[in-house]
């Protein structure tokens, strides 16, 4: 060990190390081959909120957060004996002399005397606090995008130029039954969904290539003997040249929408000709429709309104009609005879 430290004294004797070391804006740390501190810079003791007095002549595992002690030997452990490569990097947990977490990137090197064996170990040492959270919360944000759209029912596509599926959220497969895995990479006619809706889609995004434009385009498709409706944006994305890359693609299912349009339609053109004036024969009391063909109320209505008819006699009809003609045969209103 003393012939360790007389070995840092006289490396530090060199004035041009001494500076760089000394005013290294990273922070730089001498380290013998017994793990004790033997040299610090002012960088370091700022990145841990130790002293220099405190550093030296202690191991940095001290201050090492639990989980990357063993790590940080390891590697150590495979550049001295073993010799492996000229440096490592890692990325590592100090804990401040406040009780904070800081995040840095450490590089190790090896310092050798003429015959190849170690003396010291030089450590740099950047602090990543900052960077790490910046990503951490980019990856949070990342996850959150990635649940929206994979939980969204609306169908989002990012395509090339050939109509090649580069990115397909997870609600493809509750709309065609395609898993969105097996899409991507592969063009409608290598997945084999070559037709007149998929030949929209083609021919939108060919256009947005062209012009530079959003494109909104309706088309359907018929799954297991039923129709669904999609009402799809075609928007271009593009690159540092402002050029169209690729065409990010939204389709909504629109298919209740149709059908209520569709019930209301009818609906409306039931109203509009029961409002209308209805020619009725004034001795058998038929009606004609729109086709020219007679026919009962009965079933004009039930034709045009789905309605289902039962018959009976109103209180008025039956004392002017049905009483007096009981009454002509001798039957009362119980239907005895009186």
């Amino acid at each position: 060990m003393k012939f360790e430290f007389e070995q840092v004294r006289q490396t530090l004797k060199n004035d041009l190390f001494r500076s760089a070391f000394d005013h290294s804006p990273i922070g730089m740390a001498l380290v013998g081959m017994d793990g004790n501190c033997y040299e610090v810079n002012n960088a370091i003791c700022r990145i841990t909120g130790y002293s220099k007095k405190e550093l030296v002549h202690r191991s940095f595992a001290d201050i090492t957060h639990p989980e990357d002690v063993e790590k940080d030997r390891s590697l150590a452990r495979k550049l001295i004996h073993e010799n492996d490569g000229s440096s490592f990097e890692l990325e590592k947990r100090y804990i401040h002399k406040n009780g904070r977490i800081v995040w840095v990137l450490l590089t190790v090197s090896v310092i050798r005397d003429p015959l190849e064996n170690p003396l010291l170990l030089l450590g740099q040492v950047q602090d990543i606090t900052e960077r790490r959270w910046i990503e951490t919360k980019l990856n949070q944000r990342e996850r959150e995008l990635i649940s929206v759209l994979n939980n969204t029912q609306t169908v989002i596509v990012r395509l090339d130029r050939d109509c090649r599926h580069l990115y397909i959220n997870s609600a493809i497969e509750k709309e065609i039954g395609i898993p969105a895995s097996e899409m991507i990479g592969k063009t409608f006619a290598e997945l084999d969904l070559a037709d007149d809706s998929t030949r929209k889609i083609e021919e939108a995004v060919r256009r947005v290539f062209k012009t530079g434009s959003s494109q909104q385009v309706e088309y359907h498709n018929r799954i297991n003997k039923k129709n669904k409706y999609y009402l799809a944006d075609f928007t271009p994305e593009f690159n540092d040249k402002n050029e169209v890359e690729t065409v990010l693609a939204v389709s909504l299912n629109v298919t209740d929408l149709m059908e209520s349009q569709q019930n209301l339609q009818e609906a409306l053109s039931e109203i509009k000709v029961l409002r209308e004036i209805l020619p009725i024969c004034s001795y058998c009391r038929n009606v004609r429709d729109d086709g020219d063909y007679w026919q009962t109320v009965e079933n004009y209505l039930t034709n045009h309104k789905n309605t289902q008819f039962t018959h009976g006699i109103c209180p008025s009809c039956y004392e002017t009609v049905v009483k007096p003609h009981l009454a002509e045969h001798g039957i009362d209103s119980t239907g005895n005879p009186g």
